[in-house]
């Protein structure tokens, strides 16, 4: 083979591998609303911008089956930063899936367009304000950022490594810190509510508090979570840009 398919179309077709590896799972790129040939466009498209950007060392594999591992294992590095990238919104959706059992409206689940799984109610709207939320904070030209950058910095042998392991048990923990912060203040007033039916159902054996209890629940839990989302505002420009920081930082090596 020439020295231009080593130089030129095999470095092309491994930046466009990566790319693609990101735009199945990362949140907004890889959306189901999507359509394929849209989003087959996208990946072409930033597939040349980051050929033209990143720095990519020439690809001397000339067999088939040498090229074809290559190539898969620039999918899985993308895909593994695109995964990263959308578990903020995994932590924020999983806090609006406790508040909605919680208060009992979450037994009739649905369909959700923004990551092709059943969510109830509260979960697809928290995921909905997650992805606000995510392009807010610019994790849109992070994610693609870090997807450039870290060329130079995650060869495709990086997938065994020990960092990959220390980053996804950093975030994993910050996962499920920040759903149960979002979701704690709900489930503890619920908690005091259901404790004081309980009471009064027990000094008024006569009180039917089935029929009480649940529009009840679900109307303090309206009130407590419209106060609240302040709060959750608050948490998520806090806990947000701090994960997808620490994603970039382990996808380009440079400290954010």
């Amino acid at each position: 083979m020439s020295e231009l398919t080593h130089t030129t179309l095999f470095p092309l077709l491994a930046v466009i591998a990566r790319i693609a590896g990101l735009a199945i799972i990362a949140p907004v790129f890889g959306s189901p609303a999507i359509p394929k040939i849209v989003r087959g466009a996208i990946v072409v498209t930033l597939g040349f911008s980051a050929w033209t950007m990143a720095s990519i060392a020439p690809i001397q594999e000339a067999s088939l089956v040498g090229l074809s591992v290559v190539l898969v294992g620039e999918f899985a590095i993308g895909a593994a930063i695109g995964f990263f990238m959308a578990l903020p919104l995994v932590a924020v959706q999983m806090g609006g899936s406790m508040m909605g059992q919680q208060m009992s409206i979450a037994l009739p689940s649905m369909l959700d367009p923004a990551t092709g799984g059943e969510s109830d109610e509260l979960g697809r709207g928290f995921m909905m304000f997650a992805l606000v939320g995510f392009v807010v904070v610019g994790g849109i030209e992070q994610t693609y950022l870090a997807t450039v950058g870290s060329f130079s910095h995650l060869p495709a042998a990086s997938l065994a490594s020990q960092s990959i392991i220390t980053t996804l048990t950093g975030l994993l923990d910050v996962l499920f810190e920040f759903g149960f912060r979002v979701a704690l203040p709900l489930v503890a007033i619920l908690m005091l509510q259901t404790a004081a039916l309980a009471m009064v159902a027990r000094s008024m054996p006569q009180l039917n508090i089935f029929s009480v209890g649940l529009p009840l629940r679900i109307l303090v839990g309206l009130m407590v979570l419209v106060a609240g989302l302040g709060i959750i505002g608050t948490m998520m420009s806090t806990f947000m840009p701090d994960m997808v920081g620490s994603v970039s930082e382990w996808a380009t090596g440079v400290a954010q």
